[in-house]
């Protein structure tokens, strides 16, 4: 079982939109759980339908004009031994006639059981005044108004009705609890990413006009159905296909868990957006093409989370070849008239080296508390790495090192990754670093020929993280610059230690290929 629960993107500006819409769908599900019928109401109002259904058919099969109550048939007739019948009682026999009464006629029954039922609720067949006619249209109508209390039976969308204006309605609602927490998951891994690049407006417009039209994308496939659509999966599927063409090198964390020796095994992996998203479009795309051979309402709805990605996808596409991308991204709607981010961090960042050429400790400080609210401004780390290396601060070193590492390991800037761990390493020696930091300086030390670094930077990953995901990738790497140097003994030495840690195939890092090496 997987489950993508993060990835490595950040965002500038609060997701007003996205947290909006999310609140709009839970507060709707808990209305809804508070007025909708019990399931032992819904089935009280289906029996009494039968019940009445029965008496109908009971009541057309046997051939009498109209139906009587039991009380009816009674009529003239005596507990009283002896007793007999009057002659205009019926089943009575004249004194002067030995033959038996005549039979009611009785007609065979109908070959569909329903049609008897409609043809009787229209008056087709039956007495005008028979009383089951009324009972019956009562029954079903305090079912309707049963199932009227149900959100998603009344503002569900139906394809009998594509303009209808549940199309939008419809994907704020939710079958249940697991599928609103499923759907809202998924819109908060996206949703937040685009409406940072977006913008609030904008993504708003994106996120109804996609859901507008996964919908009709079900409506084509499904056309006559009278199954109620709902959900967000549709809108969200649109923000899945944004979030590929513009974050298609962002790294999932995927959290999976198997069976074994009788219990559940969880663990995580990464992935990057590129391979995992196309993936599963597949899969919707498959399932998409079987929901619509079946021509059958109900369950998942493939084909508008298949809608909602093609457009998704496209429209980021087009926004992106047109330029209105690039324009987005660099607007701050949040403050139009005030500087924007690129220009407060730059403000902020003048203030901290003119402090610290006066006072370093308050610029480390000040930095600190900067990253405090803004986590991801890379270039307040890498100040933050330089000055607590030259006043030896430990605390500071903790803080920025592995964040700058990692940075700029996914960037490829090797020479600059080789350049900060050798500084660490000798001036702090001791700074904890994290896999991830340990792994790109491995990277790092292995692409440009390094063995001395990438040598280092292995063993302390060996040392500290002996179970890291990462390690396999790393020895891998290294086996192979040893190869490359021509040092087979180490290489053996190194791939021995691998296989003896994974006997499979080696896992890769998350950080970009090295170049290939001879064996």
């Amino acid at each position: 079982m997987f489950l993508p629960i993060g990835h490595d993107q950040t965002v500038r500006r609060f997701p007003y939109v996205t947290l909006a819409i999310m609140a709009i769908c839970t507060l709707l599900q808990i209305l809804r759980t508070v007025l909708a019928p019990s399931e032992a109401e819904l089935a009280a109002a289906s029996k009494r339908i039968l019940d009445v259904e029965k008496q109908i058919m009971v009541a057309q099969w046997s051939g009498l004009p109209r139906h009587k109550m039991p009380s009816e048939y009674n009529e003239g007739y005596s507990d009283e031994p002896g007793t007999a019948p009057s002659a205009n009682e019926p089943g009575a026999t004249s004194p002067t006639s030995p033959t038996a009464p005549t039979p009611i006629p009785t007609p065979e029954p109908a070959a569909d059981p329903g049609q008897v039922v409609r043809d009787f609720e229209a008056g087709k067949t039956g007495a005008p005044d028979d009383p089951l006619r009324d009972e019956l249209r009562a029954a079903k109508g305090a079912l309707v108004e049963l199932r009227q209390r149900d959100l998603v039976q009344r503002f569900g969308y139906r394809a009998t009705s594509p303009a209808s204006p549940n199309v939008l309605i419809a994907a704020f609602l939710h079958a249940g609890w697991i599928h609103l927490i499923g759907n809202m998951l998924f819109l908060w891994l996206c949703g937040m990413n685009m409406e940072d690049r977006w913008g609030h407006a904008v993504f708003g417009g994106f996120y109804a006009l996609a859901a507008i039209l996964s919908s009709l994308a079900y409506a084509l496939v499904h056309r006559g159905s009278a199954a109620p659509l709902v959900g967000a999966s549709g809108a969200i599927a649109g923000a899945m296909g944004a979030f590929l063409a513009d974050y298609h090198q962002a790294r999932l964390k995927v959290l999976y868990w198997v069976w074994w020796r009788m219990s559940f095994k969880p663990g995580v992996f990464f992935v990057r957006a590129l391979f995992a998203l196309p993936i599963w479009f597949l899969g919707e795309l498959l399932d998409a093409w079987i929901e619509s051979d079946s021509r059958v309402g109900g369950g998942t709805a493939y084909s508008a989370h298949v809608g909602g990605f093609v457009f998704g996808f496209g429209a980021a596409l087009a926004m992106r070849l047109s330029g209105a991308d690039d324009r987005l991204a660099r607007k701050d709607d949040d403050d139009d008239d005030g500087p924007s981010e690129g220009e407060a961090e730059d403000a902020e960042l003048a203030r901290a080296r003119a402090t610290a050429q006066q006072d370093p400790s308050a610029a480390i400080a000040g930095l600190r508390t900067m990253l405090v609210k803004h986590p991801d401004r890379i270039r307040a780390r890498g100040l933050l790495l330089k000055l607590a290396l030259a006043r030896g601060d430990a605390s500071a070193l903790a803080t920025s090192a592995s964040a700058v590492l990692a940075h700029l390991g996914e960037n490829a800037e090797w020479p600059e990754v080789v350049r900060a761990f050798r500084e660490i390493e000798e001036k702090a020696p001791r700074t904890a670093l994290t896999d991830r930091a340990l792994a790109m300086a491995t990277r790092a030390g292995v692409c440009l020929g390094d063995a001395d670094t990438a040598l280092r930077a292995a063993r302390r990953l060996v040392d500290a993280f002996p179970t890291s995901p990462l390690l396999h990738g790393t020895l891998w790497d290294v086996g192979a610059l040893q190869a490359a140097a021509g040092a087979s003994v180490l290489s053996a030495e190194t791939l021995r230690r691998l296989h003896a840690a994974a006997p499979a195939a080696p896992a890769a890092t998350s950080a970009p290929a090295a170049p290939s090496a001879p064996a």
